[in-house]
């Protein structure tokens, strides 16, 4: 099953896509971040085996950054279908 897995801070999102089909063993996939959400946004966005990329990004709210993540992923077909999203909460 391959779920993305969200981490949304005041100012950041970071996520990573885990595969979880192996044998009792979670494999990352992809990952990355988008930093300073509503000003001068950047990301940086890896999948696994190859280099990071970064660079600038329009990422005025998190809905703008959401849709960005799910872009990048959806130009990378190989990673296949997102089966579920799941997102840290902390209370406290």
């Amino acid at each position: 099953m391959k779920i993305l897995v969200l981490n949304c801070g005041s100012a950041t999102l970071k996520f990573q896509l885990i595969d979880t089909g192996g044998a009792n063993e979670d494999h990352k996939l992809a990952g990355g971040l988008i930093d300073r959400i509503g000003g001068d946004s950047s990301y940086e966005f890896q999948i696994a085996g190859d280099s990071p990329r970064q660079g600038k990004v329009a990422a005025e709210n998190h809905e703008a950054a959401v849709a960005k993540v799910i872009e990048w992923l959806g130009a990378n077909p190989h990673l296949g279908f997102i089966e579920a999203v799941g997102h840290r909460v902390v209370h406290g």
